[in-house]
């Protein structure tokens, strides 16, 4: 295969089930995303599947190894029914200054592979995929077998956004659920492969949106951990062909109430959305994922791929439990984003780049700017130690120590100028309730004597995160809860 000027290729080509390693340097890439916080967050391309002829990146999945699979980021290649979508990849190495790109085809032969999940419980071993121009949901064993776990969905697009969540009927923890794009449904897919209609999407909501173009079909399902935007679960509509026609919606535990969080019907009713001044729109809906918390935060990040998929014309948005939209990045085709808690490909954030018209797809890698990052600090508390992160500005820390009869943390720095400590509780630590349970403002103490209240920048079902102002000097930060230590 001929290369580019300055590009270094090793390609092995193997059989269909086995692996191909691919290493790259210096892919230049055809256009470059643009962070709306250059000054917090840096970008870098981790991989580039050029050197695969057109073959695109959809859906990315992060393990630590899983139903015998290796650890890695797990990529499917979308809906496409080509040479654009007939392989699942994993990336095992970003390309960086000091290294290239490491890449294997897990299994190729797919019409089409759009959503992954690992199974679980009583579906079995292996991984899910999706497969809509086969109306199939397939199960991949990690020997390479493919076979078919369902066939379910409406012709000629069915099951697109696959994911677990609470079972409705409380016959298993959790079930598969399936959104069937072409019929305007969402699906409950038992551990047999037997299915069932949950809910349907509401024609002021959904319809026309199928392959043809013109209005929205539903595209992404999921339950919502935090309660910050549903008690049940947050569905979106993919809209293709009509500008800003997407939507993202909660949905009620029992799937009979729609409620309208940003975006518009097909009515023209509109929630919340961009500021007044924003040029953007919600167009062309992917896959929806929560933020970690610490420096990207926990809301919901929302990656679209534009108002027809093929100009570059998509954003990674946030997306704020009032329905404000707010751009992470524009100039990109975003898909899917993930995030690297585990540090497995180093940490930070991963978004899938589509880049249609462009040619094959990227994955882009997002860390925190210089002076941005958190640390980590292991709190013993008797035999167990806990792993706290914090951002400390204008000093040092130097230790935590707990006290369980108080439910007292105390943090001891070392001060050289006015600064401020960050600090994540988890909520299986320490946390401050009311009586009724609900959540009150936790106390703190300059050097035991100043008394103030911390800021609470973010707060989800498992974590507090405070911001504690401090002067110059200070050497010790108590912090009060009402929850003793565990």
């Amino acid at each position: 295969m001929q290369s580019q000027k300055g590009t270094r290729i090793l390609i092995i080509t193997v059989v269909s089930a086995s692996l191909l390693l691919v290493s790259v340097d210096n892919v230049s890439a055809h256009h470059t995303p643009k962070l709306e916080n250059p000054d917090k967050f840096e970008i870098q391309l981790c991989a580039d599947l050029a050197e695969f002829g057109r073959l695109k990146v959809f859906q990315l999945t992060f393990t630590n190894g899983e139903n015998g699979f290796p650890a890695g980021l797990y990529v499917t290649s979308g809906p496409s029914g080509d040479d654009r979508s007939d392989r699942l990849i994993r990336v095992d190495q970003c390309m960086n200054k000091g290294s290239t790109q490491k890449v294997n085809i897990v299994r190729d032969g797919f019409v089409s592979n759009e959503a992954l999940v690992f199974a679980k419980g009583p579906y079995g071993d292996g991984m899910l995929i999706s497969a809509p121009l086969k109306q199939q949901i397939l199960r991949l064993s990690p020997n390479g077998t493919l076979t078919n776990f369902t066939s379910v969905g409406t012709e000629p697009f069915g099951p697109v956004g696959i994911d677990f969540g609470p079972d409705p009927l409380g016959e298993f923890p959790e079930v598969l659920f399936a959104v069937d794009f072409d019929g305007d449904r969402i699906l409950r897919v038992d551990p047999e492969g037997n299915s069932t209609v949950f809910t349907e999407c509401p024609s002021d909501l959904c319809g026309g949106g199928s392959s043809g173009g013109g209005g929205a079909s539903g595209k992404w399902f999921m339950f919502d951990p935090t309660g910050r935007y549903s008690n049940g679960f947050i569905f979106s509509t993919y809209s293709f062909g009509v500008r800003d026609a997407g939507a993202i919606l909660a949905i009620s535990p029992d799937g009979k109430n729609f409620t309208l969080l940003a975006g518009q019907d097909l009515n023209g009713g509109k929630a919340s959305a961009f500021s007044p001044t924003s040029d953007l729109s919600l167009d062309g809906v992917e896959i929806l994922a929560f933020g970690p918390g610490g420096s990207f935060g926990s809301d919901l990040y929302v990656p679209t791929i534009g108002y027809d998929g093929l100009h570059g014309e998509g954003n990674l948005l946030i997306m704020s439990p009032d329905g404000r939209l707010t751009p992470f990045i524009t100039n990109m085709d975003a898909t899917s984003v993930v995030f690297d808690s585990n540090g497995i490909l180093g940490g930070g954030m991963f978004i899938a780049d589509f880049n249609e018209e462009l040619g094959a797809g990227k994955i882009w890698r997002v860390t925190p700017a210089a002076g941005e990052e958190w640390n980590t600090f292991s709190l013993k508390i008797g035999d167990k130690s806990y792993q706290v992160r914090y951002q400390i500005t204008g000093g040092t820390l130097k230790n935590m120590s707990a006290d369980p009869e108080t439910a007292t943390l105390t943090v001891a720095i070392s001060s050289t100028s006015d600064g401020s400590l960050k600090i994540e509780l988890p909520r299986t630590i320490i946390d401050s309730r009311t009586s009724k349970g609900s959540d009150a403002d936790f106390a703190a103490f300059i050097d035991d004597a100043e008394f103030t209240v911390p800021s609470e920048n973010l707060t989800t079902a498992d974590i507090r995160t405070l911001s504690i102002d401090f002067p110059a000097g200070t050497e010790t930060i108590s912090i009060l809860g009402t929850s003793r230590f565990h």
